[in-house]
């Protein structure tokens, strides 16, 4: 039985059908929604600060209330979180930590065409360090864009 399932969310188009084959699972499973997005700032620049990192959160948590919160609709089974790290690492972490079945990520994309392997460096890695399977979802932006 699926209990938990697990999306890394970049708020990018990217995320958009991975976040919809999210919620569509967790319904039809009746599990939990974690929905986790991680600041790498500071993996990118180490001169970013504390002010930074909080301001950057509340963003975060905003574009979710804006952008994501209305397509839970009535679903309320959810918990989102915001905090900083390798994004791979904090989603193996997590997933691990909340006995996640499943990690649901969208695929990789360069500018605005699919990259050629579609499996991005955060992919990759859980594909290796999660305790669970991960489904890949496509970007349904680029239907009919030959890869």
């Amino acid at each position: 039985m699926i209990k938990r399932i697990l999306i890394p969310l970049k708020f990018t188009h990217v995320t958009d059908n991975a976040f919809g084959m999210a919620l569509k699972m967790a319904k039809c499973c009746q599990a939990r929604l974690h929905i986790l997005h991680v600041l790498d700032h500071r993996l990118r620049n180490p001169e970013v600060t504390d002010g930074q990192i909080a301001e950057l959160t509340r963003a975060a948590e905003k574009q979710f209330e804006e952008k994501y919160r209305p397509l839970l609709d009535d679903f309320e089974d959810f918990y989102f979180n915001c905090w900083e790290g390798d994004v791979a690492a904090e989603t193996a972490k997590l997933a691990d930590s909340i006995g996640a079945d499943f990690i649901i990520i969208g695929c990789h994309v360069r500018g605005d065409k699919p990259s050629r392997s579609r499996v991005g460096d955060v992919a990759h890695a859980l594909f290796e360090w999660a305790p669970c399977p991960v489904m890949l979802v496509p970007c349904l932006l680029h239907r009919g864009t030959s890869v």
